[in-house]
């Protein structure tokens, strides 16, 4: 029988799997605030998507380098109370996301000398029994560098439907497109966006999917939307549905549109990041005429416009969207 160290909260785990409905979270679930841990303040997921997004990912120094060293070895030899200690104390001056690259590196590096065994045990200790957050995430690491069977796999995705640990699951699943997508219709805000960067569109279902329903339920200004944006756009054939000669049907039209918003006022360059960007924006400005413009629809264009002209940026755009706003007051 698997025994973590004692404490008297719920365990993470149970509080997400007793309230899932319909295979996902209600959309005001949110993980306990955790006495000291000003992480747990913002909402499910923030602080390290927003990591991810613009901030970088800190290195660990040597010395933490070591107490990461001494919590993937004591758990190997199957002391299991111990590692766990070592880890609250490794987890005094750093995180989950901090910790992740280094960890998988030291067990890659080191798997000939390390039981697995132990290591898929005290993963499943923290993952199923832990009540604190970033401890549940180290052990969605180990997960990642066990073999997995049905058992851990279902682990990994119903912490996954947490916004908080879908980073980490997927360290587990992302090698199984399907889980993958059926965990991105079943997440909202940063675990969406997260599950959208390994998706794979391998078929129209799901390229159809990220274009008209993938849009992020944003907690936070359309940063979980900006993290995952480009990989929208480009995976969802957005930019074949923008070639000279076709035109948008008003659905298609809507979700480019949102997605041209964030591109454009995105806190960091993303238009850079997709090639000839600009050629697909005035495509999709001139679809504009094809069809009858609403009022969000004059909305977006505005805030293209501003966001360009205020970056100075892209005049031609700036300049098609003060045609269209121009003949639109008209």
């Amino acid at each position: 029988m698997l025994q973590a160290q004692s404490n008297q909260k719920t365990a993470i785990y149970r509080l997400i799997a007793e309230a899932v409905v319909n295979g996902s979270l209600p959309e005001d679930f949110t993980l306990p605030k955790e006495e000291g841990n000003s992480r747990s303040t913002r909402t499910d997921g923030w602080f390290d998507g927003f990591q991810l997004l613009s901030v970088g990912i800190p290195k660990l120094n040597e010395e933490q380098l070591h107490q990461l060293a001494r919590v993937i070895e004591t758990a190997a030899t199957g002391a299991f109370e111990s590692a766990e200690e070592q880890l609250h104390l490794l987890y005094k001056n750093t995180h989950a996301m901090n910790v992740l690259q280094p960890a998988l590196d030291y067990i890659h590096a080191h798997t000939s000398i390390l039981s697995e065994d132990n290591l898929s045990i005290f993963a499943q200790i923290l993952t199923t029994q832990s009540a604190f957050i970033e401890c549940v995430k180290f052990g969605l690491i180990l997960l990642s560098t066990v073999k997995s069977g049905d058992t851990l796999k279902a682990i990994a995705y119903t912490l996954a439907l947490c916004d908080e640990f879908t980073y980490f699951s997927l360290l587990s699943l992302k090698d199984d497109n399907e889980s993958v997508f059926e965990l991105a219709k079943h997440v909202y805000c940063w675990g969406r966006a997260e599950a959208i960067l390994v998706l794979q569109a391998n078929r129209e279902e799901i390229k159809k999917w990220l274009l008209l329903e993938g849009k992020t339920k944003t907690r936070s200004w359309d940063a979980e939307e900006e993290l995952c944006v480009t990989d929208r756009f480009l995976k969802s054939g957005a930019a074949q549905l923008l070639a000279p000669g076709n035109r948008l049907s008003r659905e298609e039209y809507s979700a480019i549109r949102d997605m041209f918003v964030v591109i454009a006022e995105a806190s960091e360059p993303i238009d850079e990041k997709i090639a000839n960007c600009s050629f697909y924006l005035q495509q999709f400005l001139k679809q504009t005429s094809y069809i009858e413009p609403t009022g969000e629809d004059m909305q977006a264009i505005e805030r293209i416009r501003t966001s360009y002209a205020e970056q100075n940026k892209e005049p031609g755009i700036v300049y098609t969207c003060t045609r269209i706003l121009e003949k639109q007051d008209g």
